[in-house]
This record gives C-alpha cells, structure tokens and sequence, in this order.
C-alpha cells in the first residue's frame, strides 16, 4: 500500500523544518523551491556540505522520487524546482516477510534520496566525506533538539500532516546515524566493506579446523545482523546486498547462506545454526511456484537446485520443504540437478565446496552491518 502525499506538503515540510533548524540551531542550510527551470547548476566545493545538510532534510520527510533534472544549485544554494507533478510515496508494509522489510529499509534510506543536482561518475573521498559531515551535523542538530521540534511541530496549524514526521524523528539515533552514513558510503563509494571475519574465513579455506572455527564466529555475526521477518512458513532471516549494482534484499542468493549454516551445524552439531538453515530457507520456499509454465531465471533453477541437495544432505526434520519438494515433484524432475552439481559419494564435499567457490563470494556482496527501520 502506498500512501500519495502530494508535492506541496512535502516542500512546504523541508521548508518548515529549514526555518526551525536555522532560527533554533544556528545553521545556515540554504534551501529555497522555485518555479523557474532555468537555473544552471554551478559545481563548487562547498557543494557536498551543503547536499549532505539536504539529504538530511530529505531523509527525515522521506523524499524518494524527487528528479536530479529538479535540484539546482547555484551561489551556495540548492533550489528545489516545484513541479505538480512530483508526487512522494510513502510505503507501509503489507506482510512483515523479510524482503519485503528490506525493501521498506533501502526505499526509506539515504541510498534512496537523490540530493546531487549533477551526475557525478565518480566521487572523491574527500567529495563524500564532506557529503557525510553535513549530513552527520543536521542529523546530530535535529537529534539534541528533538523534544523542541517535536513541540513546535504539534504546535503547528496543520498537525495532523505531521504526525508521520514527528514518529520519525523520535526514532532518530546514533545506531541509525551510523546506518545513514553507511548507505551514503555505498551509494556513492560503490565500494564493498571489507569484513574482517570473512577474510578470516576465506584465508582459512586450505585448513579445514582453522576453517570450521572461523565460520562460526563469522556466522554469529551473520546472525546477529540479519534482518528478521515472519512469513507463510514462519521466521524469515535474510539480507542486504548488491544486486545488478543496487541494494536488494539478496532473496534467490539467501540459499547459499543457507547451506553455509547447514553445513557448518551438521559437522559441529550445531542445533543453533540448524535452526537458522530453516529460517534461511523459509523465505525461499515462498518463491518456489508449481507452474510448470513460468519461466524462470537461472538463478531460480540455481535455487531449486540447492534446496534439492539441501533437503537429500540433511536431517533437518522440515517438513515445510519436504512439501515443497513433494509438490514440485514434476519441476525437479525436469531438472538437470547434475548439470552444475558434481555428485560424489559424499553430498558433504558437495556443500563444503559450494560454500568455498559460491557463498563466500555471495557474502563479499552482503551488507554484515547491524541495518534496521
């Protein structure tokens, strides 16, 4: 469900907010909306400070479709070209399933809000550090003066247009300024965050104790920072990661997670992790169709292919994927399982060597940063 805002609340909002923050807090944020499309943007150095001081704006009000052909900047001021027809959604989750949270996380982020009025191929470090101290400044001004706006915005005329506002500034925090700054860094960076633990993990492919001691502390912290959903199957974990060069919920690719687990709780005897496999795998089963007459993408067929070995490999006890196997009975028939799947005697070389030559690239992809709403 998508809730249509129009374009002159959420212009006359940044506005509103602009006035308190520069009457209150003593910051110049330079903002104005203009009809006229005739303004040439000037590109100076001062820029990123001034985009970040906006993003932050744009952020808090949650301004998602807002055309780079409708920013400006000139003479250290960013105008806002007022077209009618640049109406702003806001989304509301219909199911709490775990993609379609990460869905609302990313569309409700910084990655999300275009505030460059230029195309820019590529950022400078020092161009997105200023980015990001401008935004840290307003975010960190709006957090100490919270009860004060908070006030000022009950106060207003027409309150009622900004209780959705007021909801989301009483949830701003240092946890989420650190979640902001992160997605402005791979927005504009397009560079992987290097994790420590999966390097670990992968320098020790060649020593399997080394290798199995590694993955649990790395799988820990793959726990720890999953997102949790709840779905047709019950208790969902996925999450975020590049797809096509943006930030998608990793949906097909949450099944070579879910054999990393699978795999790593079978020979430890982990029943923790065991647990996790099905949670892993409960929001795939969802995408498996009995229609013969769909056509998929390789990825899919990739997919059914694993949960194939998944189910023949483990004693997991899950009768929600012995189903969906049984319903699919005819598709996994007309499967090719050997295809790209070496068989051997033993089916736990198989998983270990998926895990060695696909779930450790798939994780490089991954976001293992605590990420929430």
């Amino acid at each position: 469900m998508k809730k249509q805002i129009s374009n002159d609340l959420i212009l006359n909002t940044l506005l509103l907010l602009k006035e308190f923050i520069n009457n209150n807090c003593k910051l110049n944020l330079k903002v104005s909306v203009t009809s006229t499309k005739e303004l040439v943007s000037k590109v100076d150095n001062n820029m990123f400070y001034e985009a970040g001081k906006l993003l932050m704006l744009f952020f808090i009000v949650n301004v998602n479709n807002l055309q780079r052909k409708n920013i400006k900047y000139a003479k250290e001021t960013f105008y806002i070209i007022n077209s009618p027809v640049n109406n702003i959604s806001e989304n509301y989750i219909k199911n709490p399933t775990s993609e379609n949270i990460i869905t609302d996380i990313i569309y409700k982020s910084t990655y999300n809000k275009e505030v460059l009025p230029i195309e820019i191929t590529s950022v400078t470090s020092e161009n997105l550090n200023e980015l990001k101290k401008g935004f840290e400044l307003v975010y960190k001004t709006i957090i100490n003066e919270k009860t004060k706006l908070i006030n000022f915005l009950q106060k207003c005329e027409f309150k009622k247009n900004y209780l959705t506002l007021i909801k989301d500034i009483k949830l701003l925090s240092p946890h989420d300024l650190k979640v902001q700054l992160q997605f402005i860094e791979l927005k504009y960076s397009k560079k992987l965050i290097k994790n420590e633990l999966l390097e670990k993990v992968i320098c020790c492919k060649n020593n399997y104790d080394e290798f199995i001691s590694a993955s649990n502390e790395f799988l820990d912290l793959l726990i720890e920072n999953a997102t949790i959903g709840f779905g047709e199957n019950g208790l969902e974990l996925m999450w975020i990661g590049y797809i096509d060069e943006r930030l998608e919920a990793i949906k097909y690719k949450n099944i070579y997670i879910a054999i990393f687990f699978a795999y790593i709780g079978k020979v430890t005897a982990n029943k923790y992790y065991l647990q996790t496999t099905k949670h892993c795998v409960n929001s795939l089963l969802t995408n498996v169709n009995d229609d013969e007459k769909l056509l998929y993408n390789d990825e899919y067929y990739e997919m059914l292919k694993l949960l194939y070995l998944l189910n023949n490999s483990m004693e997991l006890d899950y009768k929600a994927l012995d189903k969906v196997i049984e319903k699919n009975t005819k598709l996994f028939d007309l499967i090719d399982f050997k295809s790209e799947i070496k068989y051997s005697s033993n089916k736990d070389e198989i998983m270990l060597e998926f895990i060695c030559n696909k779930s450790l690239d798939i994780l490089h992809f991954v976001i293992l940063e605590p990420v929430s709403i």
